[in-house]
């Protein structure tokens, strides 16, 4: 009955995802995904109802489909996490995918007859395959797994120099799935119950295909090539920048936040930001860090809090509540404007307008 179930929800959530008109490329990649899984868990239906004598073809064609598993989280995380385009290079990781079902093909070219009863006997050949596709399985999906991870903590690591408002973006969700299914799948090679798996895959899916709809594009336009800046090991040794140039870009920064405002957006972004100063990005994270000796997100929160400042006392938003004018201020949350007051007054917003008055 689980499997039916997984079937069915793999598919509406699969349907979800692909007709979303938006352009967000992974919930593509989860969306084809969630199609293939819910194939691969029809032939483990059919296996379960006993129905291999009349849908072998099915049932073998699936089996490969766990080493789609590792290429789709990992292409899943990269681009929610990057914004780079979907290129050519990126298929070379279905090679073990491929490889082996290249090794079912003379499988299909059997007689009917032939096909189901080699199925049901699991004879020397398909017993050999079959030994040679789980071994792969087995090995890919922690490699794919520990990789995915490196990725979000690196990812993660570098939202503070790269969003203004980070607070909705964030994978622990992935990473908390992951890690349970790594427990169950070390079960699983311990005890060779590869039920308990196919079971755990099943959740696992529908949970990634729930949040997926759920989670917020890092991303909503893709370019060339990544743009994210993370925090360099050496500080800008070889920027080109001297100390003039820094002068010169961090006056610009300023009047920009000045005349422009560009904090008010709640999107906005470093590589947004570069863009309307027109300079690069690497330029401009340079700028920020050794002249206002803080991070992007800090920087554009406290020009939102001087903003909410200026804008609470004047009389025509005394009818609004703080909240409101924080969000038109470029917040876009209650927790985080609550959060970045304090840090920048040392006081609750209720506590910091009471002592003023």
């Amino acid at each position: 009955m689980y499997l039916i179930a997984s079937i069915s929800i793999c598919l509406f959530l699969a349907v979800v995802l692909l007709t979303n008109n938006t352009d967000s490329l992974p919930k593509k990649i989860l969306g084809i995904w969630l199609l293939f899984s819910a194939y691969y868990n029809w032939g483990i239906y059919l296996w379960a109802e006993h129905l291999e004598n009349q849908y072998p073809s099915i049932i073998v064609s699936g089996f490969s489909m766990p080493l789609l598993f590792g290429p789709f989280l990992f292409w899943y995380v990269k681009f929610q996490t990057s914004d780079i385009g979907f290129t050519k290079k990126e298929f070379w990781h279905l090679t073990p995918y491929l490889l082996i079902s290249l090794s079912y093909i003379s499988y299909f070219f059997q007689p009917f007859e032939h096909r189901a009863n080699s199925l049901i006997a699991s004879n020397e050949g398909l017993l050999f395959r079959n030994l040679v596709r789980a071994t792969c399985i087995y090995f890919t999906i922690p490699l794919y797994f520990g990789w995915c991870a490196l990725k979000i903590f690196r990812f993660q690591r570098s939202l503070k120099n790269n969003f203004s408002n980070a607070d909705k973006i964030h994978f622990n969700w992935i990473l908390f799935l992951m890690a349970g299914i790594l427990v169950i799948w070390a079960v699983v090679v311990i005890t060779q119950n590869e039920e308990l798996v196919t079971k755990a895959i099943a959740v696992f899916l529908i949970l990634l295909g729930y949040f997926g709809i759920t989670q917020v594009d890092v991303f909503s336009k893709r370019t060339p090539q990544s743009t994210l800046v993370e925090e360099p090991k050496v500080k800008y040794v070889n920027s080109g920048l001297d100390d003039t140039e820094l002068v010169r870009l961090h006056k610009l920064l300023i009047e920009i936040l000045q005349t422009e405002k560009p904090y008010l957006n709640p999107e906005l972004t470093l590589q947004n930001l570069a863009s309307t100063i027109n300079i690069p990005v690497h330029h401009l994270s340079q700028v920020i860090n050794e002249k206002e000796q803080k991070n992007f997100y800090d920087l554009i929160n406290e020009w939102r809090i001087q903003e909410f400042l200026r804008e609470v006392k004047n009389e025509k938003n005394k009818n609004y509540t703080l909240i409101a004018i924080a969000y038109d201020c470029g917040f876009n949350s209650k927790a985080s404007f609550n959060r970045n007051f304090k840090k920048y007054t040392g006081k609750t917003p209720t506590e910091y307008l009471t002592d003023a008055q």
